[in-house]
């Protein structure tokens, strides 16, 4: 037996394990990073509209409408920084509304309508994330953890060959041409 076999394999080991690690992490901090964490909120005043400032928001916009008691239908308008619309959703009012909404381009604002609604909120979530960057932390994770495998595996295959933990066919009484 070697033992620098062995300590490399112990080496292989730990990077492996460590790279895999690296990698997971990168992969929930990438997650992390495109979860809606920004919002804009308001109460529907008397007019029945409010405009609600997007910042730096992406295409998918979630929304969260609580109108308890209340019946009808409240739309709301996505525009761009020129004042272009870029999508929106009618949605019935009479208790809670919540999902998201997939928009042709980045919006700068939103505009909910409502006639007759009084004291109803709106609630917008989004995300701000730079989708270059995401998915270069996405690459960078699978490349890690395929690297960490790959090492870990070596190391175990090395730790296990110099400790002698592998079965060998002829010493269990079988012919060496045999088949299980």
């Amino acid at each position: 037996m070697s033992s620098g076999r062995l300590r490399r394999a112990k080496i292989a080991l730990f990077t492996g394990f460590t790279l895999l690690m690296v990698g997971f992490l990168l992969s929930f901090y990438s997650l992390s990073l495109m979860a809606p964490s920004t919002g804009a909120s308001g109460t529907l005043g008397p007019t029945g509209t409010l405009r609600l400032a997007i910042e730096g928001s992406h295409e998918r916009v979630y929304y969260f409408i609580n109108s308890t008691g209340r019946s009808g239908n409240i739309t709301l308008t996505f525009y761009d920084g020129e004042g272009r619309s870029v999508g929106g959703k009618t949605l019935k009012m009479g208790g809670v509304e919540k999902g998201s909404v997939l928009l042709d381009h980045r919006p700068s604002y939103a505009v909910a309508n409502c006639t007759e609604c009084r004291g109803v909120e709106v609630r917008l979530y989004y995300t701000t994330f730079d989708p270059a960057y995401t998915a270069t932390l996405s690459i960078a994770s699978a490349a890690a953890a395929i690297v960490g495998l790959a090492a870990a595996s070596v190391g175990v295959h090395v730790y296990m060959n110099e400790k002698g933990l592998y079965v060998d066919r002829r010493k269990r009484g079988r012919p060496s041409g045999a088949s299980a």
